[in-house]
């Protein structure tokens, strides 16, 4: 039944333009089939999207991974280093906000 969806989905994928959240639906799928069923030698994007299923996934990994990194550095203050006039500046916007805040 795998080798039956997937040759239908491909050719629906192939033969029409389907818009919108539909196609995104009928794409995955395809891709998932693609994992599932026997090896296709003569069906390139059969290959390509074997490869590439995987792939994706461990890209969504590092991917992740890196946005991570980066958040925390930042929040640690780690990532971005600021000039000393730049930390005065800083403090004094703080301290302004601060007697602002307490004459309200």
């Amino acid at each position: 039944m795998r080798e039956e969806l997937y040759d239908k989905v491909s050719h629906a994928e192939r033969t029409y333009d389907i818009p919108g959240r539909a196609g995104k639906h009928i794409s995955q799928l395809r891709e998932e089939l693609a994992v599932q069923v026997d090896p296709r030698p003569g069906d390139s994007t059969w290959r390509m999207m074997r490869v590439l299923n995987p792939l994706d996934r461990c890209m969504g990994f590092v991917t992740l991974t890196f946005s991570l990194y980066v958040l925390m550095g930042m929040a640690a203050g780690r990532i971005v280093e600021l000039h000393p006039d730049e930390k005065q500046w800083i403090k004094k916007k703080r301290g302004e906000a601060r007697k602002q805040s307490e004459t309200k």
